[in-house]
């Protein structure tokens, strides 16, 4: 810079000094949600060697590249991003218009997830989570299902071990932690049919259907165990004359787990008679 005076006089020159633009601000900021996890984009600034990243007007981090992630925020939680670019020089540009990113809600895990015993199943039931639109359900560490619903009917073998944890499903498709396992092991149904036979006689024949897969039977009179036995068919002696007995059936598994109880069928064992009077042989006499 040169001055000048009325007369035209001029000084001598000022010191030179240079200016330089800064860099631009960042455009086209644009954010990635998923879960608690963020992930910042937007377009590269010409000779720009870094970006400075703001979180709330706050420094947080730089980047050597037009992208950026965080994991771990705080959940349902809203954040103002905003970006500024950086020379080689060190000197740092505008901030980028700020962009709002609100995380999603946690999706918890289910809880009270219990595991019901049943005939060749097992019932699932469990607790609903707030943001879940589906669970997803896993036996014995492998996917099986997706449902809407709080229960689930699982076909297993009876006499097999199955543990069961359940997973929420955000509308995000986010999905939560699994819950505690829930354990139990399914059984066999009762026989199909059951079918008693008297005789004359104080003793009831009882015969049932065979169930596929069942290693033994409990038969039951009057709501006691009178036998355990891998046949089909069973006679109960010894029984009181004139008087009505109650029978059911129940399977067994390998390792002694006892399903539920078969219809039940009664019947009457005969009465006895008395005779009274004198008994004479062929000549009269009595004996």
């Amino acid at each position: 810079i040169v001055a000048v005076n009325s007369d035209g006089e001029k000084s001598p020159r000022s010191i030179t000094e240079y200016g330089k633009a800064l860099l631009e601000s960042p455009q086209n900021l644009k954010a990635d949600i998923k879960s608690n996890k963020v992930k910042l984009s937007w377009d590269k600034v010409e000779s720009a060697v870094k970006y400075n990243v703001f979180i709330d007007g706050k420094k947080v981090s730089e980047a050597s590249n037009p992208t950026i992630q965080y994991f771990k925020l705080k959940y349902g939680t809203e954040y103002h991003y905003t970006i500024s670019s950086v020379d080689f020089q060190g000197d740092e540009g505008s901030a980028s218009k700020a962009i709002v990113v609100n995380t999603h809600p946690e999706v918890k895990k289910p809880i009270d997830v219990e595991a019901e015993r049943g005939e060749e199943k097992v019932i699932l039931t469990w607790r609903a989570v707030d943001v879940a639109v589906s669970y997803r359900v896993y036996q014995n560490g492998g996917v099986i299902d997706t449902t809407d619903a709080l229960t689930l009917t699982v076909s297993t073998v009876p006499g097999s071990e199955n543990c069961f944890t359940i997973s929420a499903i955000d509308k995000y498709g986010t999905e939560g932690e699994k819950s505690s396992p829930a354990c139990d092991v399914s059984v066999y149904p009762p026989p199909d049919t059951l079918t008693l036979t008297g005789d004359k006689l104080n003793k009831i024949s009882i015969e049932w259907s065979k169930v596929e897969g069942a290693m033994s039977y409990n038969v039951y009179r009057d709501g006691d165990l009178i036998t355990n036995t891998e046949e089909h068919k069973v006679l109960d002696r010894g029984l009181k004359w004139d008087k009505g007995y109650q029978y059911y059936i129940t399977s067994l598994t390998s390792n002694g787990l006892e399903g539920p109880e078969s219809e039940i069928k009664r019947l009457n064992t005969p009465p006895i008679f008395t005779i009274s009077g004198v008994l004479v042989d062929e000549n009269g006499k009595s004996s």
